[in-house]
């Protein structure tokens, strides 16, 4: 079993690195000035061999190298040179239109032997690779350049995290030949923000953040700096990030932005125009947006709540959630008590209060009640319902908090083809609904409950949302913590889409104790295509993207990166580490 998924993983890896070497004419472009492009690497090569010469000497003559306006050539690197190998040409094997004056024999590369820096490898054109020192004999050079010659990467470039308190993890991979030791600082914010395991490292590692619970009315973002070093004395750095939200609010994507804090729901931009105070009252009770018809004027104590003196420049609210706000006076409701011709409001250039003339044309910005469970003294429990795809009902509680009697009515706004009343009382709501028979879509359904006078500023919605029916998952992780990928597939621009199958099972290690890593224990290649489950994606740099995971709860699906780890694969093993993962909603 252990030779098999290891003869899998190596046959994976050798289709990424051979696949190239087989290459259409169509792949190079001759750019008439003694260079030739190849597409599908992005390098560009030098046309003609440069003559024989030690390797010393043909790292300094690829610096050196003026040809066709660039000045950036260099040595190639092993895996670079090796795609210019064309395994269907005759001696010397490369594409003759191309590279017409190439020899049959080897050609430098820039990588050194692990461990015998005396020694450098080669690509043979009629032969194998193999390794020679640096001073032996002189071996032909053809120069390249584009691409990275430190292949640095740290991923995701960005993190975005909740308000609550919590950490997450960046993977730091050098794809690229050289050694590069590497450390890792938080630049900005260091006050929320900190580095808790793998400041630094060589090559491979984990950075993991923990981050405290964000309290301010403000989404906070922290910097991470990684800085790499390179056998050559050059520095490599990079900048991560991790953007924490705010508190209290969430941007609905309809115009409007809540307060969690308070279940007000904001309009989200500034009224189009300036208002003396009666017409600013008027434009908010007559607006409609969101669906909703019961905006007003704000209090002045709600129009306090969005003044946020974190802020280094004006306005002083939120930008991301409040863009375009003018750094202004807005207006309140509320009149002053010791001059009825002058009403308060905030000024948003400083966050402070102000009582000017009713007359003068000012800014605005309406606000309604949110959905807080309330109306009136009725508290109405969930406020939603998530069902399965099958007929069924769902219940909803009502209470009353207060002293006196509080009559109600409740109706089916939305989705009443699938979703009925079908029965309530002074204490509960019923809903029946039938099967969703859509493979792709979930539905929804609203449910609007007022007071008996039907008033609008004492309405609740409740919305019930049914799963669509059944798909088998992309894969699954049974009680043993054993992940089974049924339908996997690598996709290359010249062989095509090839597909596995994977079993991989979760590894604890002491020595990283925060990761969660998976172990490859089999594979194989897939002749029949025919699939129930949703694709998972094989990247060519060992990346596998798994749309939906099915856990042994059989209820949660999350989706899922897991990522190869050459690290932490070092005992004969291969072992991926999870990058990011999340819930699937439906």
């Amino acid at each position: 079993m252990y030779k098999k998924w290891v003869s899998i993983f190596f046959l994976i890896f050798l289709m990424v690195t051979t696949v190239v070497w087989a290459k259409p004419d169509s792949a190079y472009i001759d750019n008439g000035n003694g260079t030739v492009t190849d597409i599908e690497t992005k390098l560009m090569w030098q046309q003609a061999t440069a003559g024989e010469m030690i390797w010393y000497d043909a790292q300094s003559y690829c610096r050196g190298l003026s040809l066709a306006g660039y000045i950036d050539w260099r040595l190639p690197k092993l895996h670079e040179l090796e795609t210019l190998r064309d395994l269907d040409q005759s001696p010397p094997r490369i594409n003759h239109m191309f590279f017409p004056d190439t020899r049959s024999s080897f050609y430098w590369s820039c990588t050194n032997l692990a461990h015998r820096y005396i020694y450098a490898t080669t690509v043979g054109f009629d032969h194998d690779i193999v390794t020679i020192g640096k001073n032996n004999r002189g071996i032909y050079v053809r120069a390249v350049r584009g691409g990275s010659f430190d292949k640095f990467v740290i991923s995701p470039s960005n993190r975005a995290v909740s308000k609550e308190a919590g950490f997450t993890i960046f993977s730091v991979s050098n794809t690229g030949i050289q050694t590069m030791p590497w450390t890792a600082a938080v630049t900005a914010d260091s006050s929320w923000l900190t580095i808790t395991y793998g400041s630094s490292g060589i090559d491979f590692g984990i950075i993991k953040c923990n981050f405290t619970a964000n309290t301010s009315r403000s989404s906070r973002t922290g910097t991470i700096r990684v800085t790499a070093y390179s056998a050559f004395n050059t520095i490599t750095q990079k900048d991560v990030t991790v953007t924490q939200a705010s508190s209290i609010y969430v941007d609905n994507g309809n115009g409007t932005v809540t307060d969690t804090s308070s279940s007000l729901i904001w309009q989200q931009a500034t009224a189009p125009n300036t208002y003396n105070w009666d017409q600013a009252i008027s434009y908010c009770s007559g607006l409609s947006l969101a669906g909703y018809t019961d905006w007003r004027l704000p209090t002045l104590d709600e129009l306090r709540t969005l003044v946020d003196s974190t802020q280094n420049d004006p306005p002083k609210i939120n930008h991301m959630f409040f863009p375009g706000t003018v750094s202004s006076f807005y207006w309140s409701s509320i009149t002053y008590a010791y001059s009825t011709t002058s009403a308060w409001g905030v000024n948003f250039l400083y966050g402070n209060d102000l009582m000017p003339n009713k007359s003068n044309s000012l800014y605005v910005r309406a606000v309604r009640r949110g959905q807080t469970g309330l109306l009136g003294n009725l508290a109405i429990s969930p406020l939603s319902q998530m069902v399965t795809q099958d007929a069924g009902f769902t219940t909803f509680s009502v209470s009353n908090t207060g002293s006196g009697t509080m009559p109600w009515t409740a109706a089916v706004t939305s989705g009443d083809s699938w979703l009925w009343i079908s029965n309530y009382d002074s204490e509960t709501i019923t809903c029946s609904f039938t099967t969703n028979t859509s493979n792709t879509q979930a539905r929804s359904a609203t449910i609007q409950m007022t007071t008996a006078t039907g008033a609008t500023e004492n309405l609740i919605e409740l919305k019930v949302t049914q799963c669509a029916a059944s798909t088998t998952s992309a894969a699954t992780i049974d009680g043993n913590l054993l992940l089974n990928i049924p339908h996997l597939s690598y996709i290359n621009k010249t062989s095509g889409t090839l597909t596995f199958w994977a079993d991989f099972l979760y590894e604890y290690n002491p020595a990283y104790p925060t990761l969660i890593l998976f172990k490859l224990t089999n594979a194989d290649l897939i002749s029949n295509l025919s699939f129930s489950s949703v694709e998972s994606i094989l990247s060519s740099d060992f990346k596998i993207h798994i749309p939906d995971v099915l856990l042994p709860d059989g209820i949660t699906h999350l989706w899922m990166d897991i990522d190869y780890s050459a690290a932490l694969s070092t005992d004969g093993n291969a072992y991926f580490a999870v990058t990011n993962y999340g819930v699937v909603s439906n």
